[in-house]
């Protein structure tokens, strides 16, 4: 998530895969986020159907209570993935 905020998306990404936390909301939303930054649309529209797959009638909103819940004081944080989450819905 740090290299996420400080707009490393290539090193975010690899801390990311890294971690393979599958089943795990927040890490696929920024999973699904940092493609979006890197112009991987397919690849987030993927992390996204699997996220889905694994919680079904996961939504966009739903992530931003959860990082907000999770980050309550990164509001432009959370607001950046959730419009990530937006594109590729």
């Amino acid at each position: 998530m740090g290299a996420f905020a400080r707009t490393e998306y290539e090193p975010a990404l690899t801390h990311l895969l890294k971690a393979d936390l599958p089943g795990w909301q927040p890490h696929q939303a920024f999973l699904a986020a940092t493609y979006v930054k890197l112009d991987r649309d397919e690849d987030a529209r993927r992390v996204l159907a699997d996220l889905r797959r694994a919680h079904p009638g996961f939504t966009t909103e739903q992530a931003r209570t959860t990082l907000h819940r999770l980050l309550p004081f990164q509001t432009a944080l959370v607001d950046s993935v959730v419009a990530c989450l937006s594109r590729v819905e």
